[in-house]
């Protein structure tokens, strides 16, 4: 009997100690986590009037051996963007959309006015709300023309600056969704 109340003891002791143990260590990763978000700054987001604000973060270029059914481009910059701001924003926003998006340097930060290129049938486009296809150029700049297509999942875009031509492309980076930034003249032509 005796032992059995050491043994039960002991075990109850024990596992208080673990709990503290993960107890601060929980804590502890927490911590990371808050300082983590905080430390992460949109490196361009929108002013848009109805609140649906896309931020584009910067994130980690991906390596060729961790995309699939793509070719990087010999130079571009990676960036991350909520896939469900993106949505509420392509499905909620208005005409005309203001989108702002990151271009490689030296043009940075760039806002977009869009509307609806027209290019679906308005029944399709009834059947498949999701789906939109924009047209327009930057607000700061006459000399530039901008496809913008959606897909209900993740977005790409076209944007022809003077005699530059850029594209935001998505690829799937280990079930994540990063966009690719580039200039047409660094594909790989195969």
């Amino acid at each position: 009997m005796k032992i059995q109340q050491a043994a039960k003891g002991l075990f109850c002791g024990l596992g208080v100690v673990l709990m503290a143990a993960c107890s601060s260590s929980h804590k502890v990763v927490a911590q990371k986590e808050t300082v983590k978000s905080v430390t992460q700054h949109a490196v361009c987001e929108d002013d848009n009037r109805l609140g649906l604000n896309v931020q584009w973060y910067a994130a980690t270029k991906p390596e060729a051996k961790d995309v699939v059914g793509f070719s990087l481009p010999t130079s571009f910059d990676a960036y991350s963007a909520d896939s469900l701001v993106l949505r509420t924003f392509f499905t909620r926003s208005t005409t005309p959309y203001h989108l702002t998006v990151p271009l490689p340097k030296p043009y940075g930060c760039q806002m977009l006015e869009l509307s609806s290129s027209g290019v679906m049938d308005p029944a399709l486009q009834a059947k498949f709300p999701e789906i939109v296809s924009l047209q327009g150029g930057a607000t700061a700049h006459g000399g530039v023309d901008a496809r913008v297509d959606y897909d209900g999942v993740t977005m790409r875009a076209k944007i022809s600056w003077d005699d530059q031509v850029f594209f935001i492309t998505p690829v799937s980076v280990i079930g994540k969704w990063i966009y690719i930034v580039y200039d047409k003249t660094n594909t790989f032509v195969i």
